[in-house]
C-alpha cells in the first residue's frame, strides 16, 4: 500500500458546505435566531463538536459556510436555539432548541464554492422543541414539562 493512499484514510477529507434556510414563527419572519452547526465528537459522542455559529437577518434567512470531515456529514446537525411561542419572550431569547440534520436538506454540488449547497426551505419553529427548553432561572428542562 502507498503511503499517499494511507495518509488519505487516516484523515477525513473536509467539504465546503454552504447551508442556507429562512425560519418563521406563525407565518412571520423570525430574525435573532442563533444557529450552531455541530457534530458528535469522536472521543465523546454525547458531546458535540462545535463548527460554526450565525444568527438570522431581519428578514429570517440564514447562511452559514463552514467545512464538514466528510466522515461526519451524516450525523452533522443544524442546531435552532429561539424563543418562538416560548414563555419569557425577550428575556429569553433562546429559551428553545430545535435541531436538523444537514443530511436531511436539499443538498447539490455547486461549482463556484466547490462544495455542497444544503437548502433547508423555510423552518417554521412554531410548537418546535425536540430536545430542551429553558425554564427561567431552573435550567434546561425536557420539552415535555
Amino acid at each position: 500500500m502507498s503511503n499517499a493512499r494511507y495518509q488519505s484514510r487516516s484523515r477525513p477529507l473536509n467539504i465546503p458546505y454552504m447551508l442556507t434556510g429562512i425560519t418563521k414563527c406563525f407565518n412571520s419572519l423570525k430574525p435573532n435566531v442563533k444557529i450552531e452547526l455541530k457534530y458528535p465528537n469522536r472521543l465523546f459522542p454525547f458531546f458535540n463538536t462545535f463548527v460554526s455559529r450565525n444568527f438570522t437577518n431581519n428578514e429570517g434567512n440564514f447562511t452559514i459556510n463552514s467545512n464538514i470531515p466528510d466522515d461526519k456529514r451524516k450525523s452533522a446537525r443544524l442546531y435552532f436555539y429561539h424563543n418562538c411561542d416560548a414563555s419569557g419572550g425577550a428575556r429569553y431569547p433562546y429559551a428553545k432548541l430545535y435541531s436538523r440534520y444537514v443530511k436531511d436538506s436539499n443538498c447539490r454540488w455547486y461549482g463556484t464554492i466547490g462544495g455542497l449547497r444544503c437548502d433547508f426551505g423555510i423552518i417554521n419553529l412554531e410548537n418546535k422543541c425536540d430536545e430542551y427548553k429553558y425554564q427561567g432561572n431552573s435550567g434546561w428542562q425536557s420539552c415535555e414539562n
